[in-house]
């Protein structure tokens, strides 16, 4: 009974549904503009003559003269639609409201305006396998389901790299693919699981070689642009490698560069990136010499919505702005980031929905007084949010605040230290957030002041070990840190250090208080340090 009534309370603190997106505030409007996708930046910016673009009432909002504004919001009204971007959106100095005049960029409805760095691509461009020297290089019992198409006649040339986990750093993300609004994966093998390294021949600062068993390998001789992805010492520090030669007569792989930590053997680690191993539905590889695109597509592709995207830039991007709130938006489709803050005072995000985003939702530099409220963030592939606000010298708090989100399905692409929330410097708050799903950990602090408070954490640190669901570290001065009144539960990873709340490596005078911490590895985690 005691367990039914803490969960309970806890429920009623997590965060309010996605339908309470429409606020029941009845503020004064000063000045109410909009944009539509059939109207003209030519236009008035007019509910009957509407602007295309939002950048367009950007730069209509800067000749206001905003002096001569009644006491009141500025609207900028989105009419429902799929907006297509290319450069980032730039909100700078100029570009500012007023705490008399904030201005709010808004969906005219939740969950009905979707900015997006992604092109469709019709599905009659793609055809199945018929090159017999293709065919060969595909897994027999796959054949008949792999598609072709030549990015080059689609006008798609540039497509980068491919993306090279590094300890310590996030992935470069160059091609994202996406099927029926889900990202589709790159080949690797195995599927869903890893190999073990075998002995280790050679490990130097210009790469590695090592021993593997099987004879899957027999496969990959003309694969030259694999890599090799895995956690190499340890069960925390993860890389990828480019292999530069599969020795058959040894059994060994050598690699272009070396782990962060070194490798040993029993390591677990996958292959990725080749055609020969697109054997799974929902698996794709881009040949980069010759520009074209193999996919098994996970569903009846004569159907299906396809959408490439290759733009790494934020959608927005806010520099020294104040007293802007964007609200109502959904950010879907891109390799970069979805919004980028830098030095800016009263910049809120709210009721917003980020998804398929390769990089961050959301970063923030410097600046103060932010809000990031009622969003869903999934399908990421680094952080939620990420934020370096307050300062360390005078204490001063950054007031930054991560409130009833949603976050789920983070740092897929970059599996370590990516969490859902990342709050440093001095003076943040998470506060009554859900976060679950992902390999590694859900929530980073560091320095002074910040709060932790009212969140459910579960199904984390699922890939990884020797990491919290709550992690600092590396710091004696860490004072003033709250973890308090936090639900954390299923938290049990592949080794024995799953731990709900990890102070590391000397991080000291933490408060953790009034926490329920249910089916964990470990409870907490004091690496040394002191109060």
């Amino acid at each position: 009974m005691a367990k039914k009534r803490v969960l309970a309370l806890l429920s009623a603190l997590m965060l309010l549904p996605q339908g309470m997106a429409v606020r029941a505030e009845e503020d004064s409007c000063a000045l109410r503009i909009y944009v539509s996708e059939n109207g003209s930046d030519n236009n008035d910016g007019s509910e009957s003559a509407p602007f295309a673009t939002i950048d367009a009432a950007r730069k209509y909002l800067r000749s206001v003269n905003k002096t001569n504004l009644k006491k009141g919001r500025i609207e900028v009204i989105i009419k429902e639609g799929e907006y297509l971007l290319g450069d980032s959106i730039l909100f700078e100095d100029k570009d500012s409201g007023t705490e008399d005049n904030p201005i709010y960029y808004k969906g005219e409805k939740p969950d009905s305006v979707k900015l997006t760095h992604a092109q469709d691509v019709d599905s009659s461009n793609f055809s199945l396998v018929s090159d017999d020297a293709v065919l060969e290089r595909i897994p027999e019992e796959a054949r008949d389901n792999v598609y072709e198409v030549d990015l080059k006649n689609l006008g798609i040339t540039d497509y980068g790299q491919v993306e090279r986990k590094e300890y310590g750093k996030g992935v470069a993300k160059y091609f994202e693919l996406y099927f029926n609004g889900n990202p589709l994966s790159l080949s690797r093998y195995p599927n869903d699981k890893f190999m073990l390294t075998g002995q280790v021949v050679s490990d130097s600062s210009s790469g590695v070689t090592f021993k593997y068993e099987g004879d899957r390998y027999k496969n990959w001789t003309k694969a030259d642009q694999a890599l090799v992805y895995g956690f190499w010492s340890n069960g925390y520090g993860d890389d990828a490698m480019f292999i530069t030669n599969i020795d058959q007569s040894k059994g060994e792989i050598s690699t272009n560069s070396r782990p962060y930590f070194g490798i040993k053997s029993d390591r677990k680690y996958y292959i990725y990136n080749l055609l020969e191993e697109v054997d799974s539905p929902g698996e794709y590889f881009l040949d980069r010499n010759t520009g074209k695109l193999y996919v098994y597509p996970p569903e009846d592709i004569n159907s299906a919505e396809i959408c490439i995207s290759t733009n790494r830039n934020s959608f927005m991007s806010f520099k020294n702005a104040k007293y802007i709130t964007v609200e109502n938006l959904n950010f879907e489709g891109s390799c970069g980031n979805a919004i980028s803050m830098e030095y800016c005072k009263y910049v809120d995000v709210k009721f917003c929905r980020v998804l398929n985003i390769a990089g961050t939702a959301v970063t923030i530099i410097g600046g103060s007084d932010s809000n990031i409220y009622g969003c869903e963030i999934y399908n990421i592939g680094g952080s939620g949010v990420v934020s370096y606000a307050g300062d360390r010298q005078t204490l001063a708090p950054g007031n930054i605040v991560v409130e009833n989100c949603h976050i789920h399905k983070f740092a897929q692409y970059s599996k370590t230290y990516t969490p859902a929330v990342k709050l440093d410097f001095v003076g943040n708050t998470i506060i009554n957030n859900v976060i679950h799903d992902c390999p590694h950990t859900a929530i980073m602090f560091g320095n002074n002041d910040n709060k932790i408070l009212y969140n459910e954490i579960y199904d984390v640190c699922q890939e990884t070990d020797d990491c919290g669901a709550i992690y600092g570290g590396r710091t004696w001065t860490s004072y003033g840190n709250v973890i308090s009144n936090n639900y954390i539960h299923d938290v049990r990873g592949p080794g024995s250090q799953s731990i709900a709340v990890y102070c590391d490596d000397m991080m000291s005078g933490i408060t953790m208080e009034n926490n329920v911490l249910d089916s964990v590895t470990q409870a907490f985690g004091i690496g040394g340090g002191h109060y």
